[in-house]
């Protein structure tokens, strides 16, 4: 099973950049594709939002429904993985939106003794299904496959 390292999705496509080690060889990849993922995909991919307002502490209801979680990026420091998740927000004063990234925040502590800000376990259980959509788009889960079961 490849490592996800970053999931993006974005004007209908989706891009996934993976790692793969067998043995001693590492293999790193990127897919990109324009077939429609699961619509659990996107769910998952939207769910992250929660994690970008709690984050940016944004307040309850405050632009709602102007954010929009375009990708996810996955890093791993020995057994702790932590995350960026990058979006969009729309606004009234300009025709493109504001892009932003939240600062990097690991799911764990470091080290037994730290006391760093760390993931909220909601955003991990989020980000962890977002990760999961990912593996399974990579398998070739796709939306089509999705509707031609039981045809």
């Amino acid at each position: 099973m490849a490592t996800i390292r970053k999931v993006k999705v974005k004007d209908g496509l989706v891009e996934i950049h993976a790692t793969d080690v067998r043995g001693k060889t590492e293999k790193e990849f990127i897919l990109k594709s324009t077939e429609a993922p699961r619509p659990e995909l996107k769910a998952a991919m939207k769910a992250c939002e929660a994690a970008v307002r709690r984050i940016l502490q944004f307040p309850e209801g405050w632009m709602a429904d102007r954010l929009t979680v375009t990708g996810v990026s996955f890093s791993l420091s020995g057994d702790v993985k932590g995350a960026v998740i990058t979006g969009l927000l729309a606004v009234d004063t300009a025709d493109a939106p504001f892009c932003l990234n939240t600062p990097h925040l690991p799911f764990d502590q470091y080290s037994p003794s730290g006391n760093s800000p760390t993931m909220h376990p909601d955003d991990i259980e989020a980000l962890e299904q977002l990760e999961s959509e990912a593996q399974m788009f990579l398998n070739g889960t796709r939306a089509q496959l999705e509707l031609g079961v039981g045809a």
